[in-house]
């Protein structure tokens, strides 16, 4: 009787093992950021879908196959490469380009179909470290569009405003986080990470 009892204890733990396993199912989805981003190691328990390339824009997304990202909660950083195609906000054909970008990406959190999506902030950036205030304006106006899209989707989603977590009281770029003023280093991914880890 002992040994029976122990037997079904030993499959019911197996059994919540195995379903503990299926929940800590999480996709990551971005541009080089992503793709560099070591996060077995941040996230660790976790079975992980990495879905990351260098230079990707949202629209370039669009054509991977993410299916193994269905029903999962998803992470997804994409929009940095973007940027240099709305720096203009008053030229008619900049605003038109930055509506398409908000299109594409309610298009492309369709295409993924996660269970949840946790959609992280376009992150501060500076070409070769130099500050330039038309482009902190630009991710600041995306950031907080982004922050409004979400809402007309229909995916249960959060917004992962990471990018106040590089930056100093003066919105100037906190470079130790940096290689470069747009790729992180080991610091600035444990920093994203954390802002990440808060909200999953």
């Amino acid at each position: 009787m002992r040994n029976a009892l122990l037997l079904a204890l030993s499959f019911l733990l197996a059994s919540c093992g195995t379903e503990a396993e299926d929940n800590s199912e999480i996709c990551f989805v971005g541009d080089s950021i992503t793709d560099l981003w070591d996060v077995e190691y941040h996230f660790p328990g976790r079975f992980i879908h990495k879905h990351g390339i260098g230079g990707s824009k949202v629209e370039d997304v669009m054509e991977w196959d993410l299916s193994a990202c269905q029903d999962l909660p998803t992470v997804l950083l994409i929009g940095t490469n973007n940027i240099d195609y709305l720096e203009h906000t008053n030229d008619s054909t900049s605003n038109l380009l930055s509506q398409n970008f908000y299109t594409k990406y309610k298009a492309l959190v369709k295409n993924i179909k996660p269970s949840k999506l946790y959609a992280i902030s376009i992150l501060p950036r500076r070409i070769l470290l130099t500050e330039d205030p038309r482009i902190i304006n630009v991710i600041h106006d995306i950031n907080d569009s982004l922050q409004k899209t979400l809402k007309e989707i229909s995916t249960k989603s959060t917004f992962i405003n990471a990018y106040p977590a590089f930056i100093d009281n003066r919105d100037s770029l906190i470079k130790d986080f940096f290689v470069d003023g747009i790729h992180l280093n080991a610091d600035g991914y444990e920093a994203l990470s954390a802002e990440v880890r808060k909200k999953l």
